[in-house]
C-alpha cells in the first residue's frame, strides 16, 4: 500500500504525507457518498470514485476534459484511484463500511467482478476513457 501511495505522490509531485492525507480524505468522502446513495453496484462505486479523483486532479491543475488531457493524466488518475482502493482495504471495514459492502475492499474480487482482465489499471483507464468520451 505504501508503494502505491509513493507512486501516486511521485506522479502528482506531492510529498508522501500530503498524498496519504488526500487519499484518506477521498476514501472517506467516497464512503460517505456510498452511504447516502444506499443502493449501488461496484461499478457505480468506481464511477463515483473516478469522479472524485477527477475533481481532485483538476484541483491540482490537471485537466482531463478532452482526449489530450486524458492521455496526459490518465495514469495519475488510475494511480490515485488504485491507492484509494488500497487504503480502503488497508484500514478495513470499521473505517469504510459502505465501501466494503459494495465490494471495494479486495483488488482480486473487484477485478473479477468487473472484467476477466487481471489488470486493475486497465479497468480504471477504461472507466476514465468512457467518462471522457461521454459513453
Amino acid at each position: 500500500m505504501n508503494e502505491l501511495i509513493k507512486e501516486a505522490a511521485k506522479l502528482m509531485e506531492l510529498k508522501y504525507d500530503v498524498m496519504l492525507g488526500d487519499i484518506t480524505k477521498i476514501a472517506y468522502t467516497l464512503d460517505n457518498i456510498l452511504e447516502a446513495v444506499k443502493i449501488i453496484t461496484v461499478l457505480g462505486a468506481l464511477e463515483i470514485l473516478f469522479g472524485l479523483v477527477g475533481v481532485y486532479l483538476r484541483g491540482h491543475g490537471y485537466r482531463m476534459g478532452n482526449k489530450r488531457g486524458f492521455e496526459a493524466h490518465s495514469l495519475k488518475a488510475a494511480r490515485v484511484a488504485t491507492a484509494v482502493i488500497a487504503r480502503i482495504a488497508e484500514r478495513g471495514r470499521h473505517w469504510y463500511p459502505r465501501a466494503f459492502q459494495v465490494g471495494l475492499e479486495d483488488f482480486n474480487k473487484l477485478v473479477d467482478s468487473l472484467s476477466p482482465s487481471p489488470d486493475i489499471l486497465a479497468v480504471a483507464e477504461d472507466i476514465l476513457r468512457r467518462k471522457v468520451g461521454g459513453k
